[in-house]
């Protein structure tokens, strides 16, 4: 029994890291704000630049606080910023963002079910053929 638990354990834990990878290789890495010296801004910063920024900016700008919490292991804080945006009003790009940070926290405490839960959204699925069916386009 400890064995099964073991394997099932091992291989949502691979499922999730995938999934991880596939959702993170859509985000841009010019996304991330970063200071003039080239700096990744803190938290705080993010936060504050947030205030002023119309939506989806603003959202954005949330989810990469919550991620340089992550980052700092302060699970809590990441996770109460992310609580605070309704992930399934914002456009594709916050959606996808919102969920690679939830996943994270999740996995963050060890909760390996719910991360799953996370990346299993119908809305990612359809993302997913979306970006399927424009790459094959784009090959034949």
């Amino acid at each position: 029994m400890t064995r099964l638990f073991f394997s099932a354990k091992l291989f949502y834990t691979g499922l999730l890291v995938a999934l991880l990878l596939l959702i993170s290789s859509c985000e841009s890495t010019s996304d991330k704000p970063s200071g003039k010296t080239g700096k990744t801004l803190s938290a705080q910063q993010l936060l504050s630049m947030a205030e002023d920024k119309p939506s989806p900016e603003k959202e954005s700008l949330i989810l990469d606080a919550a991620q340089v919490y992550l980052d700092e292991r302060q699970i809590k804080k990441a996770k109460r910023l992310v609580n605070k945006i309704a992930a399934e009003a914002q456009p594709d790009k916050i959606f996808i963002k919102h969920t690679y940070v939830s996943a994270q926290i999740a996995l963050a405490e060890e909760n390996y079910h719910q991360a799953l839960d996370i990346l299993s959204n119908s809305r990612l699925e359809q993302q997913s053929q979306r970006l399927s069916i424009s790459n094959e386009k784009k090959i034949t």
